[in-house]
């Protein structure tokens, strides 16, 4: 008869059903237990669910002050987490994603999309270690990357226990403060994909512009923020492959009865990129491009300097932004100007020609003539006496 090993997972994670099908995948072909999937919600009590001693083995994905974990790891049943938070605990082997690695291409995905300041969101962070570690991590990388940062709590009960947050974005008024207090543009690296949806959520009811001020980086790529109404750029987790470590770890503990050498944790998979960082084209290089269009256009932008911050070929760049937009960049950086120009003119009656024209980035009061005189078959002076006298 087959050892009993209890999976025991979080109902409402994608993560864990992934992480199941890996165990159950492996056990297919290279059968060693028996596997019961115990699925909890928030603060459920597992003992109730099937008694800790009935089992051989223990898969988890648990926090590290599970009760009923706790209680397994003292009775001495093998404990194997897929995650980060029994670090510490010796009895316990993890399975789980570089974490350092996964905040280094955060960094790197931030930095790539034109951004400065990054900052980290999470729920309860000041209870839970290995979440205060990846904070301080990241913290650390972008700090060591010239990048101003931070990290916070979401305000509210955490979303894995109450996902009704989630249904009426509108009353969250304390994480709307927040997101209204960051310095913008930013991105925001969160804990998982709930914490993605809840800040996306709340920046679209409240005018927040995603991810032109916004930028917003989830983890696990669930189906919740996989078709949000901004659909949410991700880490995938691998659950699959987690689950078939954590299955062949548990197989050796029960037939050898002495606990494996922890295994080396597993490299993040490539980022997802969707609207929450890449904009309507899910393109990190085409969002990055029209960002610094959008910022320094009036700082006497050129064309061929966006080229350094992409990494695509000026004539990639130039096509697909104008499938994206309509417009070249440089066409998009004539009309920045051109737009700017134009409310400046007629915003202030006071503020002269001279004025605008260097708030509109040109070098000489000529050029700036001579641009407006081919945008609208007038002189900028022209312009400002027909529109102000009718």
């Amino acid at each position: 008869m087959q050892p009993r090993v209890a999976l025991v997972f979080p109902a409402q994670l994608d993560f864990s059903h992934s992480v199941i099908r890996g165990v159950a995948e492996d056990l297919e072909v290279s059968p060693g237990f028996a596997p019961t999937p115990i699925h909890f919600i928030g603060d459920e009590v597992l003992a109730d669910i099937a008694p800790v001693n009935t089992f051989s083995g223990i898969i988890s994905l648990a926090a590290w002050d599970n009760p009923v974990l706790r209680l397994a790891v003292d009775a001495g049943i093998p404990v194997i987490n897929c995650g980060t938070d029994w670090l510490k605990e010796k009895r316990v082997l993890s399975c789980f994603v570089d974490q350092k690695l996964a905040s280094q291409f955060a960094i790197q995905h931030f930095k790539k999309a034109g951004l400065s300041q990054v900052y980290f969101l999470s729920h309860e962070l000041g209870k839970r270690k290995a979440l205060v570690e990846k904070a301080d991590d990241f913290r650390a990388q972008a700090i060591a990357c010239g990048l101003e940062t931070g990290s916070f709590d979401m305000p509210g009960d955490p979303i894995n226990e109450n996902p009704s947050r989630l249904t009426d974005f509108s009353r969250e008024t304390e994480v709307a403060d927040l997101l209204h207090s960051l310095p913008k543009p930013c991105g925001i690296f969160c804990e998982d994909d709930n914490a993605a949806v809840m800040a996306a959520g709340v920046g679209y009811v409240n005018n927040i512009a995603i991810p032109s001020e916004l930028a917003i980086l989830g983890y696990g790529n669930q189906i919740v923020g996989r078709h949000n109404m901004i659909p949410i750029s991700s880490f995938p987790m691998g659950g699959r492959r987690i689950g078939k470590m954590a299955a062949r770890l548990m197989k050796k503990w029960l037939s050898s009865g002495k606990k494996p050498s922890s295994p080396r944790p597993l490299a993040p998979l490539p980022i997802v990129v969707r609207e929450s960082t890449g904009g309507t084209t899910h393109n990190i290089d085409i969002e990055a491009a029209r960002r610094m269009i959008e910022s320094e256009a009036c700082s006497g932008l050129k064309a061929k300097e966006i080229l350094s911050l992409v990494s695509v070929t000026r004539k990639t760049l130039t096509e697909q932004y104008k499938r994206a937009y309509g417009e070249t960049p440089a066409e998009a950086i004539r009309r920045v100007r051109f737009e700017t120009a134009r409310s400046n003119l007629l915003s202030s009656a006071f503020e002269s020609v001279s004025e605008v024209s260097v708030k509109c980035g040109f070098s000489s009061i000529t050029s700036f003539s001579n641009f407006f005189q081919r945008q609208t078959g007038m002189s900028p002076l022209e312009y400002r006496g027909t529109i102000l006298s009718d």
